[in-house]
């Protein structure tokens, strides 16, 4: 059971790491290149707010990938990995609606910092 759990767990890091990648790819490739005109652009907010969950999951690779590679069991709150993946489904779906996103950022990634902490 052990085994099973930690495997899963493991399985959901990894496939958050595809998941944060892949919609990052999706949002810059409608961004414009030029940088002065991304900030004004539509879809700003959202790149800025997978910038930041792209931050703490960098953090969190550093602290857990040995672990995972040795195929360790290592303890990913199962409550950490929900709250990234729900908010990667709030910005897919703001996206989806034309790239506005009506909740503030800081307050999107709240209580994800405090759960990774």
């Amino acid at each position: 059971m052990n085994t099973l759990c930690s495997y899963l767990l493991n399985r959901g890091f990894q496939q958050l790491g595809i998941d944060i990648d892949r919609e990052k790819l999706r949002i810059k490739r409608e961004l414009p290149r030029r940088e002065s005109m991304r900030r004004s652009h539509r879809l700003s907010r959202l790149n800025d707010a997978y910038a930041g969950l792209d931050t703490r999951f960098s953090i969190m690779t550093m602290t857990y990938r040995k672990f995972i590679d040795m195929k360790a069991s290592c303890f990913i709150p199962g409550k950490v990995l929900d709250e990234f993946f729900r908010i990667i489904d709030i910005l897919k779906k703001s996206h989806d609606r034309g790239g506005t996103l009506t909740i503030d950022i800081h307050e999107l990634l709240k209580d994800l910092r405090d759960l990774s902490r």
